[in-house]
């Protein structure tokens, strides 16, 4: 029961965020703010949840390096995606439901655009250098975390990080661990040669090596054009990075 007193409630009117930064590019309705290096998101007006309040988010590290012997796969950065309140395009199987809540106070949001790794130096069998894992990418709350280098076969060198946003060759994807996940395993390497695996992508693993002279396929990364339609950033994001031929070694060296 109401008493005869009692007023409806008022509406909200519906607020959309307002912010600068990265290079602006519209979409339908929506405003894409890109940024290819380090920068600062800034947010002018919060909006509120009955317009828009929490942004959406494509975070992507940098990929991991190869050694130059035997060329392992590396792996690619890690790919996180997010959906903010009230945005209406479905994005990739990789998204996060929820965006990232932002205001006007403090209002600046520090990015960091992740490099890709340093590539290793050939040599044999004992003065090659190690290949380094990509840096990581951050915005807010998100960081998506470096690609693994690619590491693997025989050579006799200093070890090499090949775990990361997707592994190296023959090593541990989504590390640290996130959900969705951030990426997927490197492939394996064939044990009886030093042909490599493939290097894990956000949307796959990386190939097997099953015979010698083939290395394993990069695994596949992910399409952003689902979540930017038309937008001129669209494509594939995060694929791993394929393996060489290999080699097989006799006498002495």
């Amino acid at each position: 029961a109401t008493s005869a007193n009692e007023t409806a409630p008022a509406l909200v009117t519906a607020q959309y965020i307002s912010a600068s930064g990265g290079t602006v590019t519209t979409s339908g309705n929506f405003k894409i703010h890109t940024f290819t290096g380090d920068g600062t998101f800034t947010v002018s007006a919060g909006g509120n949840a009955g317009g828009s309040n929490t942004v959406s988010y494509v975070v992507v590290a940098g990929g991991g390096a190869t050694i130059g012997y035997n060329s392992k796969g590396g792996g690619a950065g890690g790919y996180r995606e997010g959906l903010g309140v009230n945005d209406s395009y479905t994005g990739s199987p990789l998204r996060n439901p929820t965006g990232v809540p932002v205001t006007a106070s403090p209002g600046s949001y520090p990015i960091t655009v992740g490099g890709g790794g340093t590539g290793g130096t050939s040599g044999y069998p004992s003065t090659a250098t190690s290949s380094q894992k990509g840096s990581s990418s951050v915005f807010s709350t998100i960081t998506s975390t470096g690609g693994g280098s690619g590491t693997g076969g025989s050579v006799s060198r200093p070890s090499c990080v090949a775990n990361g946003g997707s592994g190296g060759n023959g090593a541990t994807g989504n590390t640290p661990p996130v959900s969705p996940p951030q990426g997927n395993p490197g492939g394996n390497s064939n044990g009886t040669t030093v042909t490599s695996g493939g290097g894990g992508g956000a949307g796959a693993s990386g190939g097997d090596s099953t015979t010698l002279g083939t290395g394993g396929v990069g695994g596949a990364g992910s399409d952003v054009s689902p979540t930017f339609p038309g937008a001129p950033n669209s494509g594939v994001y995060a694929g791993g990075g394929g393996a060489g031929a290999g080699h097989n070694y006799s006498g002495s060296t």
